[in-house]
């Protein structure tokens, strides 16, 4: 008889099955590993206690992935708001946000206590650096260099630094001049300018970008390497794959860093051999070269550092002022109007008398905090015998972290985080609450940043002569700049265009008078000045060029009229200028009224925390707390959401004050099209649009595992004929075919097409529970044909054989239950009715997969045969059941059901944000038009309201409404008498 290839023995056991069984059995052995693990790290990990995401105790996975999305810095900051100012984040990592946590991480130490040094991910090569070094090196190398950011070298170092910053404003001016109508991306210049500055203090010469106008090879090497940095520090916490990838990438790699200290210490080695006295940072350096000195290995690598560290961080806070600047219009007429009060000419302008500016300082400041250099933080690794931090003990090798972003976006350490306010530095008694020790943008303690004063001094005057020689207009496509960067330790920073024009000013020395101004060219200064605000603020206010529209009414307005002998457009009649102060005096009464106040903030201390509810031992009073914590997030949002739209739109209300059908100015809902997610809050707006990337991933990635559990069932069905493992291969099936439903409905809604417009004018979001209520049927029709079959070899006559489970169907259904439940803890997080939906099918999946297991195996060992279809009727009912439920739901929500509680009680508190405008409300309702609700209300005004007041009250309130996540569309209307008619004509009911 002939013998099968794929026979190991004259049994005729297939090879397949065997090699199939033993991979099974790794499989299960590796789930039982990472289970152990898991186990260990949730109930006896020494850090077990520490509050935090579960998911994140358990593995590495979950934070290295979030510190590669350039997102850390939100996620950070929304585990502290959920879980307190110290949450743990991996196995071995936490990070904290407390003021107090500062001094206690990085603080003084007595000699006998070892020091925390950096964490070990990302100073894996940095040993011979001044951040790497070790307590006793650090020490040596600061005290080598503390010589070169003395207030003396700064003085010797002026006329370095003076001569770039001439250069940068030279080529700013040049191309100004040449292509006014071009905008200039500033990132790119002032990352220039401050390479080469610190270029020429740390080698002796400078780049050249700026005498260039081009990329050094170097400096592009350093900024391609912050992102790889993140990306090889994140794969180092898994060992085996790093050691893969060096194996693989390693001379790639080696090569890319040779290249870079080759090049640093060529120049080292130039600036050596140089004879002539320099005042620059190596002076300082091979000053104190030799015994107890430093070694030419720390002096090359502490120079690289100082370039990267001094060069990348000043170019970053340099591009967020002037984002800031350009977005905040009030903030650079201060600014500028402190220029002007402090210098008569540019020539009065250096390091020292900079810095008399107040308010210049108060806005870098600001801008540290809005948008630090350093998003996400450098950990440090606690000592031997570890150490107690802000009440934790956290044993040894605990990597340990304080994000800046984080802290300085934390609302119970600066009232109203997410907006800009230099006034917050000055004293400012709405900021009298800020913590102000939670700010260390240039870090604590021993190891702080050594070049603070010098990066300050740049800032400040690099800063100073751009307001002074240009008037600055931002890209309105770059409105949202900050908000669109990503963190990669250092930020990973996009275009930012702004529109330069020269101002008509002169320096001390292009005076004849011997750079003295005369007061007809102050008052002449002032008055042009004076009109440029006008035109920017009021009728360009969100800084963006005019439209072609605006230009042609422009146009045809200045040819209409005779131009003066200037050949400027005169002035508007004073009728129209009448009628424009009116309009903008009753839009800032108007905003007074709604936004003054406004100290949501101040609820924080109604909060419980985490701690002080896990102390509480009565479960109702608990259950009421975390309730009130639910509706303090709730009415901080709806506040934060008020105070970001209401401005908007109040500003983008009666664009045509004097009636004449020309639209003298434009709003920024008018520049924006009606796209009102562009000025919602940034915290809302970033979360609105990582729920929807999240929810697209998690759509896709369960299409994919869907395929590959499917496709493994199948293959089990081969060896076994249980009717459970059926039911399972079944419901595999359907649901990737429902998964593909929810797929398909998720990109039609997304899906924009100008001819759907018109079809559907209220949007397709409806087809979203729609799709859920498709899958909702299939499911219960589907299982109760395996309900049936089930039910009849139950009966008499339907088949009494025992069904045995191999192992290869072992195997697939268990990877299936693991895998799902997986997918299903990663998707809980998204908070959108799809993904809630596939959240459901993996805990369906899970349940059923596991009792598909457990039903053949103990009927097998019982010799009990009616235990599998008993299992599978019991499982078909079970998914009948669920599916019932949420195919009711949405029957219940497409039907025009009522909002929830919670909702109701949002929706009037944000009614209520309007109370000192309105004199009551009537009725508010609020119904399900699908996942979202519509709402009607009805408020009451005085009968004396002109029609253009209550026409810009209920305008602002309906668009704030429909600025809400929960809220599809909005209709608010006005009354005068609260004994007027409810309602409709004819009410449903």
């Amino acid at each position: 008889m002939a013998v099968s290839v794929f026979s190991l023995n004259p049994a005729g056991v297939p090879v397949v099955q065997t090699v199939l069984s033993i991979l099974s059995i790794a499989l299960v052995l590796s789930v039982f590993r990472a289970l152990w693990a898991a186990v260990y790290n949730l109930v006896a990990h020494p850090l077990h206690t520490v509050p935090g995401p579960k998911l994140w105790a358990v593995s590495d996975l979950p934070y290295a992935l979030c510190n590669c999305s350039g997102n850390s810095h939100r996620r950070i900051l929304a585990l502290h708001k959920k879980y307190g100012p110290v949450v743990r984040v991996g196995p071995n990592d936490v990070v904290l946000n407390h003021p107090d946590a500062w001094k206690e991480l990085m603080g003084h130490r007595k000699s006998a206590q070892g020091e925390h040094a950096k964490e070990p991910y990302i100073m894996f090569e940095a040993q011979h650096s001044v951040i790497g070094a070790n307590r006793e090196d650090h020490a040596r190398i600061r005290r080598a260099i503390s010589h070169g950011f003395s207030a003396q070298a700064m003085l010797d170092q002026q006329p370095i630094i003076r001569k770039y910053v001439d250069l940068l404003i030279q080529r700013l001016r040049d191309h100004a001049t040449r292509r006014s109508d071009e905008a200039v991306e500033m990132t790119t210049w002032f990352n220039w300018a401050t390479f080469d500055i610190i270029g020429d203090l740390s080698f002796g010469e400078p780049f050249g970008c700026l005498e260039k106008t081009e990329w050094h090879p170097w400096v592009h090497i350093i900024f391609e390497s912050f992102v790889n940095l993140v990306y090889l520090a994140s794969l180092k916490r898994f060992p085996k794959l790093f050691a893969a990838l060096m194996w693989a990438a390693g001379p790639t790699i080696s090569d890319t860093r040779s290249k870079h200290r080759k090049f640093g210490h060529d120049r080292i080695t130039e600036r050596l051999a140089l004879t002539t006295e320099r005042h620059d940072f190596i002076e300082s350096l091979v000053q104190r070269q030799g015994e107890k000195g430093l070694s030419r290995e720390e002096i090359d690598e502490t120079a690289a550092t100082l370039v990267t560290a001094g060069g990348e961080t000043t170019a970053t806070a340099l591009s967020g002022a002037i984002y800031y600047l350009t977005t905040h219009p009030e903030v650079m007429q201060k600014l500028d109007q402190e220029l002007h009060a402090n210098f008569e000419s540019e020539d009065d302008m250096d390091l020292i008398s900079v810095q008399k500016l107040t308010y210049m300082l108060a806005v870098l400041n600001e801008t540290l905090r809005k948008f630090s250099p350093l998003g996400t933080g450098i950990g440090r690794q606690i000592s031997e015998g570890g150490d107690v931090i802000l009440g934790h003990f956290f044993p040894e090798k605990t990597v340990v972290t304080i994000h800046h972003w984080s802290m300085y976006h934390n609302d119970a350490y600066f009232a109203d985080p997410y907006s800009f306010h230099p006034e917050r530095w000055l004293d400012d008694a709405r900021f009298a609450s800020d913590v102000k020790e939670a700010f260390q943008p240039f870090s604590y303690g021993a190891r702080n940043c050594i070049g603070r004063n010098l990066a300050y001094g740049e800032m400040r005057l690099i800063l100073a002569r751009i307001v002074w020689n240009f008037d600055l207009r931002l890209d309105a496509a770059h409105k949202n700049w900050v908000e669109d960067n990503k963190c990669y330790f250092l930020w990973q920073k996009g275009p930012l265009n702004v529109y330069l024009t020269p101002k008509r000013t002169k320096t001390g020395s292009d005076r004849s008078d011997g750079g003295k101004a005369s007061p007809a060219d102050d008052c002449k200064t002032a008055a042009r000045y004076r009109d440029d605000v006008e035109e920017a603020v009021l009728l360009r206010p969100n800084g963006s060029p005019p439209t072609p529209q605006q230009q042609q009414q422009q146009h045809q307005q200045q040819q209409q009229q005779p131009a003066d002998r200037h050949g400027r457009a005169p002035k508007q009649p004073f009728k129209t200028a009448a009628q424009l102060a009116e309009a903008e005096k009753r839009r800032q009464d108007l905003k007074r009224r709604v936004l003054d106040g406004m100290q949501g903030f101040s609820m924080e201390r109604y909060r419980k925390s985490d701690a002080e509810l896990r102390a509480v031992r009565d479960g109702r009073v608990r259950a009421f707390y975390e309730a009130q914590n639910a509706r303090l997030d709730d009415w901080l949002e709806v506040d934060g959401l008020v105070y970001a739209l209401a401005d908007d739109v109040i500003d983008s209300l009666n664009p045509d004050a004097d009636r004449d059908g020309v639209a003298e100015r434009a709003g920024p809902l008018q520049n924006a099209r009606g796209a009102v997610l562009d000025f919602l809050p940034e915290a809302a707006r970033e979360r609105r649009a990582t729920a929807a990337r999240r929810a697209r991933w998690a759509i896709k990635v369960n299409v994919v595992a869907n395929v590959v559990m499917l496709a493994g069932k199948l293959v089990s069905l081969r060896f076994s004929p249980s009717l459970s493992l059926v039911a399972s291969t079944v419901d595999s099936g359907l649901d990737l075919f429902c998964t593909l439903i929810i797929y398909g409905t998720n990109r039609l809604v997304d899906w924009r097409l100008q001819s759907l417009r018109a079809k559907y004018p209220v949007g397709r979001r409806r087809l979203e529970p729609l799709g859920i209520l498709v899958f909702s049927v299939i499911m219960i029709v589907s299982f109760l044909q395996i309900l049936l079959e089930s039910a009849q070899k139950l009966l008499p006559g339907g088949g009494r054989e025992v069904a045995d489970l191999p192992a290869v169907a072992i195997g697939a259904m268990a990877a299936n239950a693991v895998v799902k439940g997986l997918i299903g803890l990663a998707c809980l997080p998204v908070r959108t009715t799809q993904v809630q939906a596939l959240v459901q099918d993996c805990k369906t999946d899970v349940y059923f997969n596991t009792a598909s297991l457990l039903f053949p195996l103990i009927g097998v060992a019982a010799d009990v045969w009616w235990l599998d279809p008993l299992g599978a009727s019991l499982l078909a009912l079970y998914v009948m059941y669920d599916w019932a439920e949420t195919c009711v739901l949405h029957v219940s929500r497409l039907t025009g059901m009522s909002g929830d509680e919670e909702l109701q009680q949002k929706l009037m508190y944000l009614a209520y944000r309007f109370s000192p405008v309105v004199d009551g409300y009537k009725r508010l309702t609020a119904y399900h038009a699908g996942d979202g609700v519509w709402v009607e209300l009805d408020v009451l005004l005085d009968e004396k309201t002109s029609l253009v007041q209550a026409h810009d009250i209920v305008e602002t309130l309906q668009y704030c409404y429909e600025g809400m996540d929960e809220v599809d569309r909005a209709f608010v209307t006005a009354d005068y008498s609260s004994l007027a008619p409810l309602g409709h004509v004819q009410e449903s009911w």
